[in-house]
C-alpha cells in the first residue's frame, strides 16, 4: 500500500472515530458559574450542544454550584446538579432527563 493510501485510510478512520463518540463522553470547556439551576441548565445545553428534559416548576428555585473546566458534558452536568436534591437519568434511546433525587 502506498503512502497516500494509508493516510487517507488514516483519516476515514480518524473521522469515522469522531462521528461516533458520544457527545457525553467528549472533553469540553465549561465555563458555567453557580446560578439558578434552570438557568445553569439552559448555558449548559448550549455549552454541551447536549438537550435534557426537566420540569421548570421543579428547578426554579433550586441552586446550581456551577461549572469550570475541561471535562466531559456527563461529567459536567454531574457536577452542575451536586447538592441540589436531583440527579441525570439516560434511558436506552440515549436521551437525558433531569428528575428528583430522593435520598
Amino acid at each position: 500500500m502506498d503512502k497516500w493510501m494509508a493516510r487517507k485510510l488514516a483519516t476515514i478512520g480518524a473521522l469515522f472515530i469522531t462521528a461516533f463518540t458520544p457527545a457525553l463522553a467528549q472533553i469540553h470547556e465549561f465555563n458555567i458559574p453557580p446560578g439558578n439551576l434552570q438557568k445553569v441548565l439552559e448555558v449548559y445545553i448550549q455549552q454541551s450542544g447536549i438537550q435534557i428534559v426537566y420540569k421548570v416548576d421543579n428547578l426554579s428555585h433550586i441552586q446550581s454550584p456551577g461549572v469550570r473546566n475541561a471535562t466531559s458534558a456527563d461529567d459536567a452536568l454531574t457536577a452542575l446538579l451536586a447538592g441540589t436534591g436531583f440527579k441525570s437519568i439516560r434511558d436506552a434511546s440515549g436521551a437525558v432527563a433531569v428528575v428528583h433525587n430522593p435520598m
